[in-house]
This record gives C-alpha cells, sequence and structure tokens, in this order.
C-alpha cells in the first residue's frame, strides 16, 4: 500500500531508516568514520549498514558515483575530508537515480540524482532536500534521496505509520575474510546481463542478505 502524502517529520526511534534492495540495511547512528571499499561497516551485533553513499551497491545499480570509494577522506588520506568539500567529488549531472531501497514509512529512497539528473544536496548545505533528506520529483511523488552531504540519508521520516526493523543474532561466528557476495553490474547499451563482463564478486562481512529482508518485509507489512 503506498504511504499516501509526505506529513510532519517524525523522529527515529531508533537507528534504522531502511533497506536497501541489496538486503543491507540503511542506518542514521553517529558517524565512526571507518568504512570499508564498500562504504558500509558492521555494528556491535555484527549486522552489516550504510550510513553514507555506498560505492559498491549505487553503482551496480548504475548509479554515477565518485573516483574513489574513499570519496570522504581528505586528499592527504589522514582525515575526513570538510563536509563542505564532499559534493564536489560526485558528478554535479548524471541519469536519474532508480529507487535503491525503501524506508521504514514506505517511501522510496532514490540514489544521489533527482529525476533531472542533479546531484542532491542536503538541507543544510543549500540543496532542495528538506530536514528529512526527501522532497518531490517533477511527478508529485515523494522519496528520499542520498546526499553528497550530511546527513547523507534521512534523519527522520515523513510518512504516518512507521514500521520497525527486528533481527536476532546467534552464536555462530562469521569467517574473517567475510562472506562473498555477488553484484551484478547494469549490462551495457545492447549486451544482455548474462553476457556481462563487469559482474563483481566483493567480500561484505558480516553480511546475512535474506535474513535482513525478511525481518523487514515481516515487521513492516504484518
Amino acid at each position: 500500500k503506498a504511504p499516501g502524502a509526505p506529513g510532519d517529520k517524525q523522529l527515529l526511534k531508533g537507528d534504522v531508516v531502511g533497506l536497501m534492495f541489496n538486503g543491507v540495511i540503511l542506518d542514521s547512528h553517529k558517524q565512526t568514520w571507518a568504512y570499508d571499499m564498500c562504504n558500509g561497516h558492521s555494528d556491535e551485533n555484527h549486522q552489516y549498514h550504510y550510513h553514507i553513499p555506498q560505492s559498491c551497491y549505487l553503482e551496480s545499480m548504475g548509479v554515477a558515483f565518485a573516483e574513489s570509494p574513499n570519496w570522504w577522506i581528505n586528499d592527504a588520506g589522514d582525515s575526513v575530508r570538510k563536509f563542505d568539500e564532499m559534493a564536489a567529488q560526485f558528478p554535479a549531472t548524471a541519469p536519474a537515480s532508480p529507487v535503491v531501497g525503501m524506508a521504514l514509512d514506505g517511501f522510496p529512497i532514490y540514489g544521489l540524482y533527482d529525476d533531472k539528473g542533479d546531484l542532491q544536496r542536503s538541507k543544510a548545505f543549500g540543496g532542495s532536500l528538506d530536514e528529512c533528506n526527501g522532497k518531490m520529483d517533477s511527478q508529485s511523488n515523494y522519496g528520499y534521496y542520498l546526499s553528497a552531504d550530511p546527513p547523507f540519508a534521512p534523519a527522520c521520516l515523513k510518512g504516518s505509520k512507521i514500521g520497525t526493523f527486528e533481527y536476532s543474532s546467534y552464536n555462530k561466528a562469521c569467517p574473517k575474510e567475510g562472506i562473498k557476495n555477488t553484484i551484478q553490474h547494469l549490462p551495457s547499451d545492447g549486451q544482455d546481463k548474462a553476457d556481462d563482463p563487469s559482474a563483481a564478486s566483493i567480500s561484505i562481512p558480516y553480511l546475512s542478505v535474506m535474513a535482513s529482508l525478511m525481518a523487514f518485509v515481516s515487521a513492516f507489512f504484518f
């Protein structure tokens, strides 16, 4: 069921904003600025999640990205880049981003570019997004966006009904080297997916895609 028109902002009851379509949660807790090659990391419960725009996943969805997954690190490589310099690491315009996830209130989460192809900047940095990192598109459809500057993802939600995210853990140890997951990149123009040579196998530690997906669907829809 569609969530309807956006209402007043509602603060998140926990850290989870929503779920990306690769099964990884999008989180909102305080930044720790320690990320892997795909711009994600694990929490104390070994739950892999994202905070900032994600290189591997967004590129696999055909979203234009920075030249390096280390876009958030300064040029000297010894500190977090100044927030007002982060957007300059991404193309200013690119093809419109697809829906890359779903928020707990049912509104879609888009990548870095709106339907006009403009890089999305947060309200705090002069962008067109509202305080929850969302806005209406040209067809008057509301959605949230990943932005090139803080808070990067929705810090609040505007739906009238907000679901919850629950998962359980167990004592079985995850492999130190991570779990191999194949991310299939979009094929080039005129090329079938089956013939696409750009499929990449990456190591994502502590990722349990189906468990996360089922927990989210169960909590939100039932």
